[in-house]
């Protein structure tokens, strides 16, 4: 019996950006920008972390993520700069309830999905948070959750850039003619990507990560 061959595809991998890196993502009306860790500059005794109102956080995460969207919410948190002495909302984080159950029980099957175990759906700070402001505002939102009875937590990192404005400001920088008012956005992709020659490339699929909690003492 002849040894399967598998036939080479006609298109390559795309590039992934590590997962371990030197630069911290923010955003600013749906524009993405980077800080660097050298940079430095935080204090965490400039802010605090509260629960938010999911009004008040979907408005935040509508006008500052690239997705423009809000997912379905369990619980919300807010990073707030109280160093004027008034409290600035600056970042959110969105833990809530994936499209299907098995996002949560095949990582974490021995917790309740929903209720033990919660997808970290959003997690969003603007451009003026310092360096490592993230670290320090995810591990309150763990402690929080903790004590609320969470015992896990899935999150999802695409190491591929992305985003449709992001998409569409790189085609028309390569020659694709810009998108006009009325113009069906999938014929316009298709002939933006014969205008500019695009070839088909291979996404291999987005990183899951999974945090799994301590039970509190008795």
């Amino acid at each position: 019996m002849l040894n399967p061959v598998q036939d080479t595809l006609p298109f390559d991998d795309l590039a992934e950006i590590p997962n371990a890196s030197d630069w911290c993502q923010r955003w600013q009306g749906r524009r993405h920008s980077f800080r660097h860790v050298s940079e430095g500059g935080f204090d965490a005794r400039r802010y605090a972390v509260e629960a938010v109102p999911e009004k008040e956080a979907k408005e935040f995460v509508v006008g500052h993520h690239y997705s423009g969207s809000f997912p379905s919410a369990r619980f919300r948190f807010g990073l707030y700069d109280i160093g004027t002495g008034e409290a600035r909302l600056c970042g959110v984080a969105v833990f809530g309830v994936p499209m299907r159950a098995a996002v949560l029980t095949l990582p974490l099957p021995d917790l309740q999905p929903d209720v033990e175990s919660v997808e970290c759906s959003r997690f969003v700070l603007t451009d003026e948070c310092p360096a490592n402001a993230e670290s320090w505002f995810l591990a309150r939102c763990f402690d929080e959750l903790l004590v609320l009875g969470v015992r896990g937590v899935v999150s999802f990192a695409d190491p591929v850039e992305q985003g449709h404005e992001y998409a569409e400001r790189l085609l028309i920088g390569l020659g694709a003619p810009v998108l006009r008012a009325g113009t069906d956005p999938k014929v316009w992709l298709r002939e933006a990507l014969v205008a500019v020659g695009a070839r088909n490339q291979r996404h291999r699929g987005v990183h899951r990560f999974c945090r799994r909690f301590p039970r509190v003492a008795a």
